[in-house]
């Protein structure tokens, strides 16, 4: 399995600091309350439209992928990241 995901696994290896980054934004965006701060919601529109995307079952097939490549890349703290992120989106609200 590892060698068939090797591409997608040299691209996370490749631009793991970039993708490290946007998930932490995700998730300080999931855990703060930000519409006390900002006068727009911007948390609801941005979980409402990643879980109409998660619920498509071929996105689902690409995340499982991604995860795999991911823990290929013996990255912990994308790995950790990349957990919370799709938790987030599927099991809350």
């Amino acid at each position: 399995m590892e060698k068939a995901l090797a591409p997608l696994t040299q691209v996370l290896k490749k631009n793991n600091k970039n993708i490290s980054l946007v998930l932490l934004v995700l998730v300080l965006m999931f855990l703060f309350p930000l519409d006390h701060f900002l006068p727009y919601d911007i948390k609801n529109k941005v979980e409402t439209e990643l879980k109409v995307f998660m619920d498509n079952p071929w996105v689902k097939v690409f995340v499982s992928a991604v995860v795999m490549s991911v823990y290929f890349t013996r990255d912990l703290n994308m790995l950790v990241l990349t957990l919370y992120v799709i938790h987030h989106i599927s099991l809350h609200k």
